[in-house]
């Protein structure tokens, strides 16, 4: 009978478990007991619902419900046996249902409060990482937990909510393809700004109304200013500097973080980066205006999205895939123990899930491609994406190409160390994961050191210049010579010189430099950001770093320090008060020192120095806040990278995703040229059709002459050229040049040399036309009159 069978699946599956992860082999317990059927979870109708799980170890599983009550504590209406499948199709994983407990419910249960009451009465097989991986208790166990595939849950997230169809419904409107006419055709279009819901406009100076303050809709409120300067903040912001994606760090719903936002003494500040994920199909509760009710956030989530992109702007989510916050209280590993989790942990976190496991990696696409359908999610950023195996992530490429080609897929690659003998998702590994990119480490320590030294190339390290010309290449591997590319496209490399992590721009540069001037200061920053934008690849930044975005704070008054304190501090110039050496004040309960710094002075700009990712933050919004204040004090240098996106944006030549298409190949360098490349001065021309531009940047710690009688292009004639754009002060937009223009240090400089006649202008962010865009320039081609004599520097 079914009895008989279930307990002797059951059996089973705990017998094929334990020698699975005794031999950490789980191919063949998948090949058993894997499911692919795609009804996980509840499966909503007005007259009856189904919920299913998998779990073949369970001797029998209850549906209990709640009732319709949302209070996280609220008594338990009914337990109800569910029902375990018979199917038995090892061949056919779509039919595989021997793992799988169903029951139906009669009646509109949209509404109804639900968990799952699993129990295991053979006993459950270790999956912690350790010595005890894969050791067999038979002491019976019994779990609660919420839904595995929960896409609502009560506040707090410990139990699933089923909801209709006509309630999830917003006014969002699915777009795919073409439709979608805010995505770009080629990654490397993208111009991406990171930001934190919360941090974006939880300050009184982004202007927000207090009740959109930290959450979805905040991001979308229009016609923000901030009070003190009247300059445009939030979504106006973002339209008016010409970001055309927003990444938004870890938007599903996540552990530490108190949802009904209370505020205690040892937590004052509530807040997290979202890096601690709990259910990974739902929506944050702190970031909708009431975390009660389980539909006000999948409503608002879905309202920022459309906003968005009625706005020309894409929405890249941040998903934490290889970790969860807690192991033990996982609805992963209390409905199925023993399977989820690896046996050795890479990430740090001690509970790294298993993807290459049948059933999680069928979680990483399902919850993946979820976003993607209900939220119109327009690209995927994967936290220690190196943890997720090759295979499973080539999979959820094609099934996201298969919605919509354009859907951008990339993370972080780096870690490599290969314990859990998987195929990696590693920058290694590029040529095994085509349309998967990769945060480039080495274009960022190029152009700036992420360790607050002065290695890089904009604190006037001439060493790097080689290595920031390759990053201008789309990081093509030049190095003087022919070398190969490191990536298969320019899209794969994700170029960036700050993110959430580590330093921000400004705090590295003032780090690196402690002796500049505070104009100085300023410079090396626009002049890092600028040159990040220009490198062929994906252009990625985060929120604020182009206004000088701090996570330096004096917490005597809790505020960030000026640009002239941080100089003096860096420098040593100014006496250091009490407050910063950095230590813990156990009376106080707070931080006592320079928030970014911790006890031994070491930079971290997250929570508070010394905390590690899952302990109660105290530093939260005044060292994550951004400061809107910054805009104006920082104008000129927001204009100027806002005019930079906005002229990238509009011109082909470069933003190619080819490297036979780039505007230079290594073959045209000569020696010489080779050898000027060490000096601090890159220049490039890129062409598109019959429009020639030159672009110079100048990291040589001097002036330099571009021109008749200068040290570049020393013969040729500049009369008649146009600047387009430059942040050196002596010149304008539009300016008409003479024979020759002497550029300043730390200055970024495009030049016209010709450009399209009538009927052949470039058409503004389409993709390009093959032959066209970013066609491959000839050495000594810097005006047409004067070709042979011209010579161009990388």
């Amino acid at each position: 009978n079914s009895t008989e069978s279930s307990s002797e699946y059951a059996a089973q599956a705990l017998a094929d478990e334990k020698n699975a992860a005794q031999n950490n082999d789980f191919t063949s317990f998948d090949k058993k007991w894997a499911y692919a059927g795609t009804d996980l979870g509840f499966n909503y109708s007005p007259t009856s619902t189904t919920f299913k799980i998998w779990s073949p170890t369970a001797t029998s599983v209850q549906l209990i419900s709640y009732g319709t009550n949302t209070n996280p504590t609220a008594a338990q209406v009914s337990a109800t046996p569910m029902t375990r499948g018979t199917s038995a199709t090892p061949d056919n994983h779509a039919t595989n249902t021997i793992g799988v407990w169903t029951l139906t419910v009669p009646g509109d249960q949209n509404g109804m409060v639900y968990a799952y009451k699993l129990t295991f009465a053979n006993g459950t097989v270790s999956d912690y990482a350790g010595s005890t991986y894969g050791a067999l208790s038979t002491s019976p166990v019994i779990n609660t937990t919420n839904d595995p595939y929960s896409i609502a849950t009560t506040q707090g997230g410990n139990r699933s909510v089923v909801v209709s169809s006509a309630n999830l419904a917003s006014n969002l409107v699915l777009a795919q393809g073409k439709s979608a006419t805010w995505r770009v055709a080629s990654p490397t279009q993208a111009i991406i700004d990171e930001l934190h819901i919360r941090d974006f406009t939880i300050s009184s100076t982004s202007g927000v109304s207090a009740g959109n303050r930290g959450k979805f809709l905040g991001v979308i409120e229009s016609g923000t200013t901030d009070p003190n300067t009247g300059t445009a903040t939030g979504l106006d912001y973002l339209k008016k500097e010409g970001f055309n994606y927003i990444q938004i760090m870890p938007a599903s719903q996540y552990a530490t973080v108190n949802e009904a936002g209370n505020r205690t003494t040892a937590q004052p500040n509530n807040f997290n980066w979202g890096y601690d994920p709990q259910n990974k199909m739902v929506p944050e509760g702190e970031y909708a205006s009431n975390s009660v009710n389980p539909v006000t956030r999948i409503i608002e989530m879905k309202e920022m999205v459309q906003g968005l992109h009625t706005n020309g702007i894409g929405v890249i989510m941040d998903m934490v895939l290889n970790h969860v916050f807690s192991q033990s209280e996982s609805a992963f590993e209390k409905s199925e123990p023993g399977y989820y989790f690896r046996r050795y942990t890479q990430s740090g976190c001690g509970n790294d899930t298993a993807s290459d496991h049948e059933m999680f990696g069928k979680f990483i696409i399902d919850s993946v491609t979820y976003w993607a359908k209900n939220y119109d999610i327009d690209g995927f950023r994967f936290d220690e994406m190196t943890l997720l195996d090759s295979t499973t992530m080539n999979k959820l490429r094609a099934a996201l190409t298969a919605l919509d080609p354009h859907i951008i897929m990339y993370g972080e690659g780096w870690g490599d160390s290969n314990a859990n003998n998987i195929p990696e998702t590693s920058i290694n590994n590029y040529k095994n994961v085509p349309g998967i990119g990769f945060f480039n480490p080495s274009e960022r320590d190029a152009i700036v050191n992420n360790g607050g030294s002065a290695d890089g190339f904009a604190s006037g390290n001439t060493a790097s210049t080689t290595k920031v010309a390759s990053a201008l290449l789309g990081s093509g591997g030049w190095n003087g010579s022919n070398a190969p590319q490191a990536f298969l496209t320019p899209s794969q490399s994700i170029n960036y010189v700050e993110c959430h992590d580590s330093y921000t721009v400004n705090d590295a540069l003032w780090s690196a430099n402690p002796n500049d001037s505070v104009a100085t200061h300023q410079a090396r920053v626009t002049f890092a950001n600028a040159t990040n934008i220009l490198a062929n690849g994906v252009t990625f930044m985060e929120a604020g770093q182009e206004f000088g975005r701090t996570k330096l704070v004096n917490p005597s008054n809790l505020t960030p320090l000026s640009p002239t304190q941080t100089q003096a501090y860096q420098s040593g110039s100014m006496e250091k008060p009490a407050w910063y050496p950095a230590s813990w004040d156990t009376a106080k309960n707070s931080y006592n020192g320079l928030f970014g710094l911790d006890s031994n002075g070491n930079y971290h700009g997250n929570y508070w120095p010394g905390s590690n990712l899952y302990t109660p933050v105290v530093a939260g919004d005044v060292v994550n806040a951004i400061n809107w204040d910054n805009v104006k004090d920082n104008q000129n240098d927001v204009n100027f990278i806002g005019n930079l996106i906005k002229f990238k944006k509009s011109n082909p030549q470069f933003w190619p995703d080819d490297y036979s298409k780039l505007a230079w190949t290594p073959t045209s360098i000569g020696v010489e040229n080779v050898t000027n490349a060490s000096n601090g001065v890159i220049t490039e021309e890129l062409t598109s059709g019959a429009t020639k531009y030159l672009v110079i940047l100048n990291a040589s710690g001097n002036s330099v002459k571009i021109g008749q009688g200068g040290q570049f292009y020393g013969v040729s004639n500049l009369t008649g050229k146009t600047v387009i754009i430059s942040n050196d002060s002596s010149l304008t937009a539009n300016q008409v040049l003479n024979s020759s223009v002497t550029l300043s240090n730390l200055t970024v400089t495009i030049i016209q040399l010709s450009k399209s006649t009538a009927g052949t202008a470039e058409t503004a962010e389409t993709a390009p036309t093959a032959g066209t865009a970013g066609t491959a320039g000839t050495a000594g081609t810097a005006d047409t009159t004067s070709a042979q004599n011209a010579t161009i520097t990388f």
